[in-house]
């Protein structure tokens, strides 16, 4: 945790501040390895503290024993005076706050009553380059993820409703003793296989869908994500396995021309392209990829909007994806981390076009 908050507080002249509130308890946890749900850290150049209420003075002693722990009576002026304070006595005239993740009205509220002067800070990269060992802790829960995919996989059959594979893929999970989903499954088969973000539904799986799931789970804070797409027989729409196909070539396609100094908007361009070339490029409607980490998207987003250079040990998605209404949709991801040279795929899922019946029931 030293190392985070030194690296923190070496942007400080680059933020143009003395000191640094945060308040996003991600990013409070991730600084501070602190759990609790209420609570503040201010950081300035030479120390860093954390601020909570009665209720979490133990708990904050013993998970943050970098910090100096100051307590105050759950009242909004107490914590002030208590902030205040801390200003007076490190002589900070600048006090930035993390303005991507703090409400605009606590903004204004810490602004007015702030010694200091107050500006909103962008903080949103730093999580963005992961050390060992949370890359350590992303391959496992993928692994895990992986595997709770392929236990419920040979399960799904005809007649099943969507909301029946998330559960089996829920039980699956728990018993490997992951957390929780790291956001909300999406199983969308048949025509629902067009919208990109179909949450499960009470539709019933057909002997004919195609059917697209995108998982993750959360194991030891950390997050998976992966998108399959199969069929539940041998595919008789050409359409369909164009799709597929140009789906697969654009992940491929982009995964490999990840690198460390290639702009996320050149892997988003790469796969767009092949997209495009397969006369597609209308029905590709979202993103390329995003970061990922304690939250299932964090910076950078690869898009055509975002221009920035790839970084060693960035862990990204890339999830390229056609939807077509009234035909269906195909979407493939996979996790990748950065290297020097190039990325290293951690999602290990096959990802050859599938059918259930006639053909391998494995991915």
């Amino acid at each position: 945790m030293k190392t985070r908050i030194h690296q923190l507080q070496q942007n400080f002249n680059e933020y143009n501040v003395d000191a640094l509130l945060i308040e996003n308890l991600i990013n409070m946890y991730y600084l501070s390895s602190f759990t609790g749900t209420a609570a503040s850290l201010l950081i300035t150049k030479t120390k860093q503290y954390l601020l909570v209420d009665h209720r979490y003075i133990l708990q904050a002693k013993q998970q943050a024993n970098d910090f100096d722990v100051v307590v105050y009576d759950q009242s909004f002026d107490d914590f002030m005076v208590k902030v205040n304070t801390i200003v007076k006595s490190e002589h900070v005239d600048t006090m930035g706050i993390d303005g991507a993740t703090t409400t605009y009205d606590r903004v204004m509220q810490v602004k007015e009553a702030c010694d200091a002067s107050v500006v909103s800070i962008d903080v949103s990269d730093l999580r963005t380059c992961k050390d060992e060992h949370e890359l350590t802790l992303l391959k496992q829960a993928i692994a895990i993820g992986d595997d709770v995919f392929l236990k419920v996989y040979p399960q799904i059959t005809p007649g099943l409703k969507e909301s029946d594979v998330v559960d089996m893929l829920y039980k699956e999970l728990k018993a490997a003793n992951a957390t929780d989903f790291s956001f909300d499954v999406i199983v969308a088969s048949g025509h629902r296989s067009s919208m990109p973000h179909g949450v499960a539904s009470d539709k019933l799986i057909e002997a004919n869908d195609i059917v697209t799931i995108d998982w993750g789970v959360k194991a030891n804070r950390y997050c998976s994500d992966c998108t399959r797409t199969f069929f539940m027989s041998k595919p008789k729409n050409k359409q369909l396995i164009d799709m597929y196909n140009a789906v697969l070539h654009a992940n491929k396609q982009a995964i490999a021309a990840v690198k460390a100094g290639v702009s996320s908007k050149e892997v988003d361009r790469v796969a767009r392209q092949v997209i495009e070339e397969a006369g597609y490029i209308e029905h590709f409607n979202h993103g390329t990829g995003h970061g990922l980490g304690l939250e299932i998207h964090e910076h950078p987003r690869l898009n055509t909007y975002s221009d920035v250079p790839l970084k060693e040990n960035m862990v990204i998605t890339i999830e390229p994806g056609i939807y077509i209404e009234g035909v269906g949709g195909v979407r493939i991801e996979d996790v990748v981390v950065v290297t020097k040279d190039g990325c290293e795929v951690l999602t290990k899922l096959n990802k050859d076009l599938q059918y259930k019946t006639e053909g391998s029931n494995t991915l």
